[in-house]
């Protein structure tokens, strides 16, 4: 068992309590499911960020300006005379 540090009217002299092992378990369980939860939402926003990483490339090849969503024919050359400070 383990024992918590605690002020409660029961355990003022003693000042800790202890915690039943099947509450432990139940800890321990739904900690590991806020753990799966957590991993599920970073596997999704790296999987979003990935889409939309591709996104943008597919874009880029194909002469689209990624700040002002216009077509160009040489979009290097124009990064470079009208968005100087873009950092890809």
């Amino acid at each position: 068992m383990t024992t918590v540090s605690a002020r409660s009217p029961s355990t003022a002299r003693s000042g800790t309590r202890t915690i039943p092992p099947a509450r432990q378990v139940g800890d321990r369980a739904e900690g590991q499911e806020a753990a799966e939860a957590r991993a599920t939402s970073l596997a999704d926003q790296l999987a979003a960020a990935d889409k939309e990483a591709k996104r943008l490339a597919r874009r880029a090849r194909n002469g689209v300006c990624p700040c002002c969503h216009r077509s160009f024919a040489n979009v290097k050359k124009h990064m470079d005379n009208r968005h100087p400070t873009y950092q890809s």
